[in-house]
């Protein structure tokens, strides 16, 4: 079995109280802890050296992988941990679609409320580009905004009206809520590595201080909130 010191982890820098803004770097950090993989956080992580153009990525071994979906793979396989042993195929089945729905769904609505709500973006910009000077961080945040509203324009939920986009999204907590149910983890009695989504989600959806309809929605809900401060103690 290698050793898993020498996992080096690339993401967001820290913000709002969180190791990271991103949920897919929470998502992956959580995993991290949750299997009690030693790891160290490289600071000043930089988009143009990720091996896919985004972050997390970590780089073992020599190799540098991207993805947090991939990468998670990888580390099941090369430790030989699964935390998901115990689940049927039914059951693999349904984790799938929920990271599926959180990722490839709720995710671009969390998006939107963060970039492109006017109340919100100065904390998003103060947040990761305060170290910059005020006009380059103004011109840099400005590029970016538009690009993610061509991403969500062309994901789809960017071609609805702004209540249409919070209301389907709004739908993706209402069944995260009704599949977590009074149980202590997504999947019943143990963490499982939709765990780490599901974490990684709501803490970047409830803790930063980006309001929204959405967060409004969340906050109203015990079971996910309560869910989240649970293994925000257990694993941070």
């Amino acid at each position: 079995m290698a050793n898993p010191e020498n996992i080096r982890l690339f993401q967001f820098d820290p913000a709002w109280g969180l190791p990271s803004p991103s949920p897919f770097c929470l998502k992956l950090e959580t995993f991290l802890r949750m299997n009690g993989l030693p790891y160290e956080v490289v600071p000043g992580a930089r988009l143009d050296q990720a091996p896919k153009g985004g972050l997390p990525y970590i780089e073992f071994e020599g190799r540098a992988l991207g993805d947090s979906g991939f990468i998670i793979a990888f580390l099941k396989k090369r430790f030989a941990i699964d935390p998901d042993a115990d689940l049927s195929a039914a059951d693999l089945a349904v984790a799938h679609a929920m990271r599926r729905m959180l990722e490839e769904h709720l995710y671009w609505v969390m998006t939107y409320s963060r970039w492109l709500e006017d109340e919100n973006a100065p904390i998003l910009r103060q947040a990761l580009f305060g170290a910059l000077p005020g006009e380059v961080a103004a011109t840099v945040f400005s590029e970016i905004q538009e690009q993610v509203r061509r991403n969500i324009f062309g994901h789809g939920l960017g071609r609805h009206n702004r209540e249409e986009m919070y209301s389907l999204a709004i739908d993706d907590l209402r069944a995260l809520s009704a599949f977590l149910g009074d149980k202590p983890y997504a999947m019943g009695d143990r963490a499982t590595t939709l765990d780490a989504t599901c974490y990684g989600f709501l803490a970047a959806l409830l803790v930063p201080p980006i309001a929204s309809p959405l967060k409004t929605a969340a906050l109203a809900i015990p079971n996910l909130v309560g869910y989240t401060e649970r293994m925000r103690s257990q694993y941070f």
